[in-house]
């Protein structure tokens, strides 16, 4: 949950407790936040590189954990095909930090690589969904021969009182400058997965074959 979203739940129910939490379907519960900054593990989590190589606190990669609450396995063709034991991973990038809590940056897929940096989309995301007129959004990479891909914001919002591109840069001034979008474009409507979701991978094909080119107005 992003800190402005966080802030408006405690303006208006104070007396609320928040409890949020990380997990997947093949994972079930990994980490849990209540009443501290980040995400504290409730089982054993483990970050690591392509090689499988566990990682210092601090660096990026991917997302392990071993519990007794991963799946049994997956069903296909109807018969259970058992799970490999020990630790599962989904995809989903992390970092792990010196007191032992983790900061989860999303699935591979939406981290952009940019001049070197590498940029979870759900961070920026978070930030502009706050903003009044943002009905929805996708944050991807336009690709850019010389930084690998542009930060670009692709948004859906109220025809009736859209944001201008000066006030939804406003809203993300508070973001690390690599994590700032380059690009704002705006669509009708977001294409959508069969379970409602922004279709991510959809709005990163848009953009690499250049099909995206109505810009936010200044």
């Amino acid at each position: 949950m992003g800190a402005e979203l966080e802030a408006r739940l405690h303006r208006v129910l104070p007396e609320c407790e928040l409890l949020e939490y990380y997990g997947a379907a093949e994972l079930s519960l990994v980490a849990v936040r209540r009443g501290e900054p980040r995400l504290r593990p409730v089982v054993e989590v483990d970050v690591r590189d392509e090689s499988g190589a566990s990682l210092p606190p601090e660096v990026p990669g991917a997302l392990w954990a071993r519990s007794e609450l991963v799946c049994d396995g997956h069903l296909r063709g109807g018969v259970l095909v058992p799970a490999a034991p020990g630790w599962r991973g989904v995809g989903d990038r992390a970092v792990r930090h010196e007191d032992g809590t983790v900061t989860v940056l999303g699935r591979a897929g939406s981290v952009i690589g940019t001049g070197g940096h590498l940029v979870a989309a759900e961070e920026v995301e978070a930030v502009l969904r706050a903003v009044g007129g943002v009905l929805d959004v996708v944050v991807a990479g336009t690709p850019h021969r010389r930084l690998g891909a542009l930060v670009t914001a692709v948004l859906e919002v109220d025809p009736g009182s859209p944001p201008t591109r000066a006030r939804l840069r406003d809203a993300t001034r508070r973001l690390e400058p690599a994590k700032r979008p380059r690009r704002w474009l705006v669509l009708p409507e977001l294409p959508r997965t069969p379970a409602g979701k922004p279709a991510r991978a959809e709005v990163a094909r848009l953009l690499r074959d250049g099909a995206l080119d109505a810009e936010v107005p200044a």
